[in-house]
């Protein structure tokens, strides 16, 4: 920007001396000006070109410009000076005669027209004074200028390549509009032609790979780098890290960080930050507090971004203290605060539950002028309706209209959801219709929040209602709708309409989630088809076994529990056992429910050994056991003849010491 600066400067000021000379020569020297007057059309090139020194010419030329009349003239004449005074390393008056000359033409032509004239009389010069450097200076002109197609087009047409800066304010000015695949095309060309490229051409072609998103091509670049010998700058580092970080590549970016610093090329602030931000994205925030540390013993002042990111990462990971500290860091370092730092405290603390410090950062935002946008009472809304809080959530909707701030869609459907919570299904519906009064259009989460609160309240006909208008609007339904109209159906008996739903679903491309198997083994369980049950649990493992292991966790512990109940019950205990542990084979720890259907089952087939071994593995687990379990296991042993052991756990259901029965 600077460089950038100094040659406005000095343009300014040879156009200044360029009119300046203009006046006081013409007006000062007759003789001359009579005897450029006399020259023809084509004579006054010539002389220009034979002129001893690039200042006679620069004379020449401004005492023959009054008598001129011919546009072709002036081309000629134009073009020979420019040559002339390229050739010379007299860039800056070039560069204000082609201005003069680009403003002149586009009076009397269309810009196209006037680049194709400009460049043919430029080209067309026959002389040893030839400068193809003249090409590099039109080029820059027309940039500086605003006519980039113009300054593109040139670059295209001529026989070698531009300059090295002439070549990268055109690659630049491509990928500032977006203009990806000409940047490689119009690169090779300047290459094929010529080029030389620097480390600044190369820092252009990373950042055109970093918006593409061409990982596979930053590599082959840095290749291309190093058999060049060329050294890739702070920047070149910077932007191959961040696109690594983006992409969660984490390891890949600390080594390509450590050897950065091996070569000499210390991070900068830039780096850091994309460093800091890539550990927060995935929940590693020691090691991004680690380098935030690292930025103060560089003497790197952490600006708001670094300090929103930090806040923003313990936030995620509920470690509120750091993040208030680092609160406190910023005021120390001088950085202010601003609204996306409130934010991310706001919503760690609602997260967390704590609702009232979460308030009292917004009165703390109000006292210092901080105007909460609609992520501040969006963020307070959904926490205040999940903790129940439906009057204190409705009174900040209210505020934020009064102060004509526009609730979104996530706003509206954070309160539609509080009151589906209560089963005020009425509340509900009508918030819904002030949305769209209100000119938001309801989306698929509005629809399927609606939908489970109705399904909740056993209200199936409304359900479907709903159901059948998102499909008329064009709104897809997702895994939550079709869970909750699978689930409904099952608990009214209509196994039929519950398995046309699941049957659409999966026609439809929608991966079926936990609480979808959940509600089918649950429901077929309930109907008396355990075999179904099996069946279909089988057949889904097999599916997703055939693609990967992975997506074998869609089974969660409501699933694994019904299946083991449901064997349980029937005398299938080995069976029982198989789930129990496929459920483990899943990455799925039993839970006490899990363990009270498998203690049921080895008491109803009388396996002493397998319910000692089962009590072990829940020990070794750190499953407490609960009142039930300590029931059954006392009856157990009271009946194989362990008095103290059933003594044991007889006191330990009574003095109740332990939680949550099944």
């Amino acid at each position: 920007m600077l460089k950038l600066l100094l040659l406005q400067h000095r343009t300014s000021v040879y156009l200044f001396k360029f009119q300046f000379f203009n006046f006081r020569f013409l007006s000062q020297s007759p003789s001359l000006s009579n005897s450029a007057s006399s020259f023809s059309s084509s004579s006054l090139a010539e002389a220009i070109l034979k002129c001893r020194s690039a200042e006679e010419a620069f004379k020449l030329f401004e005492t023959s410009s009054r008598s001129r009349v011919s546009k072709s003239n002036d081309l000629q004449s134009f073009s020979a000076v420019i040559h002339v005074l390229t050739g010379a390393h007299k860039y800056t008056l070039a560069r204000c005669l082609i201005k003069s000359l680009i403003e002149r033409l586009k009076r009397h032509s269309e810009p196209s027209n006037m680049s194709h004239r400009l460049f043919n009389a430029l080209e067309d010069l026959q002389s040893p004074k030839f400068s193809i450097g003249v090409f590099s200076l039109l080029i820059m002109e027309f940039l500086e200028m605003g006519l980039f197609e113009e300054a593109l087009w040139v670059s295209r047409e001529m026989k070698c390549s531009p300059d090295s800066k002439a070549c990268l304010a055109i690659l630049n000015g491509l990928v500032r509009r977006r203009r990806f695949d000409s940047v490689w095309v119009d690169y090779q060309l300047m290459i094929s032609r010529g080029l030389v490229p620097d480390v600044h051409i190369y820092f252009v072609l990373f950042q055109c790979c970093f918006k593409q998103g061409l990982y596979s091509k930053k590599e082959k670049l840095l290749d291309e780098m190093t058999s060049l010998g060329i050294k890739p700058n702070v920047y070149i580092y910077t932007i191959y890290i961040r696109d690594l970080c983006r992409d969660n590549k984490m390891e890949e970016a600390e080594k390509m960080f450590e050897l950065m610093k091996k070569h000499g090329v210390l991070p900068n602030l830039y780096t850091y930050s994309a460093m800091i931000d890539g550990y927060c994205k995935t929940g590693n925030v020691r090691q991004a507090y680690g380098l935030y540390k690292e930025i103060l013993v560089a003497e790197l002042l952490p600006n708001v971004v670094v300090f929103g990111t930090l806040v923003d990462g313990f936030c995620k990971v509920r470690e509120l203290v750091t993040a208030r500290s680092l609160f406190v860091h910023m005021v120390k370092f001088g950085v202010d605060p601003n609204l996306y730092v409130y934010n991310c405290l706001i919503h760690g603390h609602c997260k967390l539950g704590n609702m009232l410090e979460a308030v009292g950062l917004l009165s703390e935002m109000e006292s210092l002028n901080f105007s909460p946008d609609v992520f501040t009472y969006t963020i307070l809304i959904n926490g205040l309706c999940i903790e129940d809080q439906l009057a204190e959530a409705n009174r900040l909707f209210q505020k934020m209209k009064n102060e004509r701030i526009f609730p979104s869609s996530a706003t509206y459907n954070s309160l539609i959801h509080g009151y589906c919570r209560e089963y005020n299904m009425e509340k509900a519906l009508d918030l819904c219709s002030q949305m769209t009064a209100s000119g938001v259009e309801p989306n698929i989460i509005t629809f399927s929040t609606l939908i489970d609160g109705y399904c909740n309240v056993r209200d199936i006909k409304a359900a479907m209602g709903l159901y059948f208008e998102m499909t008329i609007k064009g709104i897809v339904p997702d895994v939550v709708t079709y869970t909750a109209l699978i689930d409904a159906h099952f608990k009214e008996a209509n196994m039929k309409e519950a398995l046309r739903l699941y049957s659409d679903m999966l026609e439809a491309g929608i991966h079926p989630n936990d609480h979808t198997f959940a509600c089918l083994v649950d429901g077929f369980w309930k109907e008396g088809r355990l075999s179904d049950a099996i069946y279909f649990y089988q057949e889904n493992n097999q599916a997703a076994t055939a693609k990967s292991v992975s997506q074998r966790s869609c089974w969660n512990h409501v699933g694994f529990t019904c299946l083991i109940e449901g064997v349980c019950q029937n005398g299938y205990i080995l069976r029982a056992s198989r789930f129990f542990s496929d459920m483990r084979s899943c990455g799925i720890t039993p839970d006490i429910c899990s363990y009270v259907s498998m203690l049921k089952g080895h008491l109803q087939e009388k396996r002493i050994t397998d319910t000692m071994m089962l009590q072990c593995d829940m020990i070794k687990t750190g499953i407490l056991p609960n009142l039930l379990v300590n029931q059954l296991l006392a009856r157990f042993y009271q009946a194989n003849g362990y008095v103290k052991s059933a003594c044991f756990f007889t006191n330990s259901s009574r003095l109740k010491t332990v939680s949550n029965s099944c």
